[in-house]
């Protein structure tokens, strides 16, 4: 018996390449009453969820009651797999992951049912899942875009399998077909009659058909250099040719002729048949191109893009230059005649272009034309170049595609200065899906040592590190690389350096862009993203004393507030430019940066105060270098004082539009110091606003009752204008109060408060200002007083040393105020505790020596005082301040003692020979009247 012929109509159906793949779930139709009697049904109930999305609830219900029959699970499971891969709001990973998983079930279904009655059904849909949907991302990539090792590594693994599901099923279509020779003829007539042998004889030559494609395809994946690649085109060739019918019958008639000339035609050109290779593919154009549109042409469209690229690379792998590059410029012209707008297309044809002119480059460098070779390999990337300029979507896709072609080539300094780019850019979106996986893994509950995270994460590194080698180069590049290449590998390079955590290298990076290629489109993101990483550095506790931390801190903030002022960014960041020019002491500028945060800030409020804050120091510092400017320092004063004030009501409004009793605390808080720093600025001396500063101190413990950390810094205020309004007792009172409210919080309060004192006291003195300095000392002994007191109440709150450095402290401050009888009296017992510490029981602190010294010599008694500062002269340091005044006091105890006026006109001489200035202006002006004395005597 003959086999009956082919009906050839059937046998196209699912054999068009390149196309989308299957579609495998069931399309959601129109909601519609649910019967009553099924309502509980299993299969409706799993039928329901596919058709409304909710795979993962299915697949959730699967695990918890799976059916009972194995294959229904099975399919099930598929099902669900495959759902997954059709949902477009998945990635493109897990949609991958979904597909090749399902047919795995697929082949599993078919291994445990070999002999089912739906078996081959199962075996035919596998294979064209594997060949048309799961092996498509590879042959797409390699047959449009000349493909990876990586792309040809996976599909030639696919095709092994795919070869292996149809050879068996040939094999048992064959078993089957020849069978039929044993059939009683009534039997062959009822199968005849029912389609069943038809069915069978289509079944078979569809099988064939898929087997030369995946034996095409099988072919394409293999080395060069394997031998068995030319056998696999060879029997494409001769399964075509053998079935004459399929290259030769009409399309209109078969609707296969077209697919089978281009299938024998791409056979050819891998087999060095370049003239029957165009011959075909040119008849496969033209068959199409014939088509009435009724047939469906643009099903086809398919076939006549890939024919026209095969044509260009046969001209091209037969060395004919120019013949490929008309047929290139005939192809982009039909490309953009018919489809202008569709990226994808004009990105295959300026990828084939680029192959083109570099061939052609590397076989005339081979004849040492490499001026000519070079201009190719520039003209190799110019439709690239344009398409790349449309837009940012555009060119991070012709990048992506790029980067999978350059990352196959090994001289990547022989690329030009896009495909550079193209290279650099590639290399983060890859290192980028890396971390993906990994991310993937590591959230599936796999280890940190899992051997595949690993080899990931230092796949990851590889690329990160040459992205960086390549960026480096290309952004120092001046001679043939456009500007907006060079910005834009600035950019790239700073990404990878971030993403290699080398948070330096980044920031300087993308500073450079900022301030280098300012017109850049991403200028302002990489602005920000040098002061955002330089931020975290200087927010680092090993890296943020670093100096060059801090100028890049300080130069990115500059750069993005100066150079992109009215960028959301530069208003954020503003703020935090003048809390650093603060914080390194340029307080003219940092009042100005201040004054320019947006009102719509978050830190609008403090901006204005630290702004007021800023100007009040300046003027402090003003008037203490000033002293006699007063015009100058009442007219800054005045302003200071309105800008506090001011401050004082932005904050007070904040603290009731606060959101929360965090944010309230800490802008009652800087409303407290803002208030205190008005009444500060109207105590400076030759402001003098005396009443004012105790009229906006008024009740501040009440307004701000926990705010006890400020309360030496009121009681300082209100203690000065008290004693400059002759009002010192009630100053002194004050005192008393504030430590038995909180003694331990009024130590440091009021340490600080003396140390500021103790540095006005020697500003005056220094200046020859002795009642200023005197009035101040009294105010000092006040606050030494309560602090001793607290020493001596509470001595738990101090260690011994500690309390003999508080008595130290009130009987220099009360020498200082004139009360020398008391002063001598509180260092006498410093000197006697002094002496207990050591076996010879001499004492030997210099600061309590030259304290009871000095209440001595102010109290006349310079007999007792004279061997004293005679012990501090000599056990000082030669030539500091204290050992200049010790040997002034010597001699003056001389001088009253009567001693020989000769000896001490003599020491005075010598030593001013050797040091003009004798310790200071005031401490010279008293030796050269104690000489004066000497020499009239």
């Amino acid at each position: 018996m003959c086999r009956s012929e082919w009906n050839n109509r059937e046998l196209c159906c699912g054999v068009l390449v390149f196309v989308a793949a299957l579609g495998w779930a069931t399309a959601v139709g129109a909601a519609e009453p649910y019967p009553e009697e099924h309502r509980f049904e299993s299969k409706a109930f799993y039928e329901g969820l596919r058709k409304r999305g909710l795979t993962d609830l299915l697949a959730l219900h699967l695990r918890e009651h799976p059916p009972a029959d194995a294959v229904d699970a099975l399919l099930l499971a598929r099902d669900i797999k495959l759902a997954q891969h059709a949902d477009p709001s998945r990635s493109n990973a897990d949609r991958v992951n979904a597909l090749a998983e399902s047919n795995r079930l697929l082949e599993s279904l078919i291994e445990h049912n070999p002999n089912g009655r739906r078996t081959r059904a199962w075996q035919m849909e596998l294979g064209k899942s594997l060949l048309y949907a799961e092996a498509d991302r590879y042959t797409s990539s390699i047959l449009y875009r000349g493909g990876t090792a990586a792309d040809a590594v996976a599909l030639q693994g696919l095709m092994e399998r795919t070869l292996a599901v149809f050879g068996t099923l040939s094999h048992q279509f064959q078993e089957e077909y020849e069978s039929l020779d044993d059939l009683p003829p009534a039997e062959y007539d009822r199968r005849e009659g029912l389609g069943e042998i038809a069915k069978l004889e289509q079944d078979m030559a569809l099988a064939d058909y898929l087997q030369a494609w995946a034996r095409f395809y099988r072919g394409i994946s293999r080395d060069a250099d394997d031998t068995e690649r030319l056998t696999d085109f060879r029997e494409v060739l001769e399964y075509l040719e053998d079935r004459s019918h399929l290259l030769a019958s009409p399309h209109s008639a078969s609707h296969h002729q077209a697919q089978a000339l281009l299938l024998a035609g791409m056979s050819d050109r891998r087999l060095g048949q370049f003239t029957p290779c165009r011959e075909r593919l040119g008849l496969a154009i033209d068959i199409v191109a014939a088509l009435p549109e009724s047939d469906n042409r643009q099903k086809l469209d398919w076939v006549v893009t890939l024919a026209r690229i095969e044509l260009v690379r046969s001209l091209s792998d037969a060395g004919r230059f120019d013949g490929a590059r008309q047929a290139l410029g005939l192809f982009k012209r039909q490309v953009e005649s018919s489809t202008p707008d569709e990226f994808g297309k004009m990105l295959m044809v300026a990828l084939l272009e680029r192959a083109t002119y570099r061939e052609f480059a590397r076989r005339i460098d081979g004849a040492d034309k490499h001026g000519e070779a070079d201009e190719l390999r520039v003209r190799a990337v110019g439709t690239l170049a344009t398409l790349a300029r449309k837009d940012a979507a555009s060119r991070d896709k012709i990048y992506g595609a790029l980067y999978e072609i350059l990352s196959e080539e090994t001289e990547v300094d022989s690329l030009s200065p896009f495909e550079r780019s193209a290279y650099l850019a590639g290399a983060l979106g890859k290192a980028d899906t890396l971390a993906e996986e990994i991310d993937a893994r590591l959230a599936a509950g796999l280890p940190t040592t899992d051997s595949e995270i690993i080899a990931a994460e230092e796949q990851r590194r590889r690329v990160l590190e040459s992205a960086i080698d390549v960026g480096r180069a290309l952004s120092v590049s001046q001679s043939d690389t456009p500007g907006v290449l060079r910005a834009e590998a600035r950019f790239n390079l700073a990404v990878a350096f971030h993403r290699r955590a080398r948070r330096l290298d980044a920031a300087t990076a993308f500073l450079s862009v900022a301030q280098h290629d300012p017109e850049y489109p991403k200028a302002q993101d990489a602005a920000t993203f040098a002061v955002q990483l330089a931020w975290e550095l200087q927010e680092d506790a090993v890296l943020a004393g670093r100096s060059e931390i801090q100028e890049l801190y300080e130069h990115s903030l500059r750069t993005l507030t100066e150079q992109f002022p009215e960028s959301e960014s530069a208003r954020y960041w503003q703020f935090f430019r003048g809390q650093y020019l603060a914080g390194t002491d340029r307080l003219e500028d940092a009042a100005d940066v201040y004054a320019r945060v947006s009102p719509d800030h978050e830190r609008y409020a403090e901006a204005v105060y630290l702004s007021s804050e800023a100007n009040a120091e300046l003027l402090k510092r003003f008037a203490a270098q000033n002293p006699g400017n007063s015009r100058a320092i009442t007219s800054r004063a005045t302003m200071a004082i309105r800008a506090a004030q001011d401050a004082t009501e932005q904050l007070t409004r904040a603290v009731a539009k606060a959101s929360s009793a965090a944010r309230r605390d800490e802008l009652h808080r800087l409303a407290a110091r803002s208030k205190i720093l008005t009444a500060e600025l109207c105590v400076i001396p030759r402001v003098s606003r005396w009443k004012r500063a105790l009229d906006t101190l008024e009740g501040f413990e009440g307004e701000y009752p926990a705010q006890s950390v400020l309360i030496g810094r009121v009681l300082r205020t209100r203690m000065i204008a008290l004693e400059s309004l002759g009002r010192v007792e009630e100053a002194s009172q004050m005192i008393p109060r504030y430590v038995a409210n909180d003694p331990q919080g009024a130590v440091p309060t009021l340490q600080g408060l003396f140390d500021a004192l103790r540095e006005e006291i020697e500003r005056h003195t220094n200046a020859g200002r002795i009642d200023q300095a005197r009035a101040r000392a009294e105010l000092a002994v006040v606050i030494a007083e309560g602090i001793y007191n607290v020493a001596r109440e509470q001595p738990q709150l101090f260690n011994v040393d500690a309390v003999y450095a508080v008595r130290i402290q009130l009987a220099e401050a009360t020498i200082e105020s004139g009360d020398h009888n008391r002063a001598q009296s509180l260092f006498a017992e410093c000197i006697k505790e002094d002496a207990l510490r050591y076996d010879d029981g001499e004492p030997r602190d210099i600061r309590a020596i030259k304290g009871s010294a000095e209440a001595r010599y102010q109290l006349g008694d310079y007999e007792a005082a004279l061997p004293l500062f005679n012990r501090v002269f000599r056990g000082g340091d030669q030539g500091t301040r204290l050992w200049w005044h010790a040997l002034l006091r010597d001699l003056q105890c001389r001088t009253q003692l009567d001693g020989d006026p000769s000896g001490i006109v003599k020491v005075i001489q010598q030593r001013r020979f050797f040091d003009q200035q004798m310790g200071g202006a005031d401490l010279r002006r008293q030796f050269d009247a104690l000489l004066e004395t000497n020499e009239k005597r």
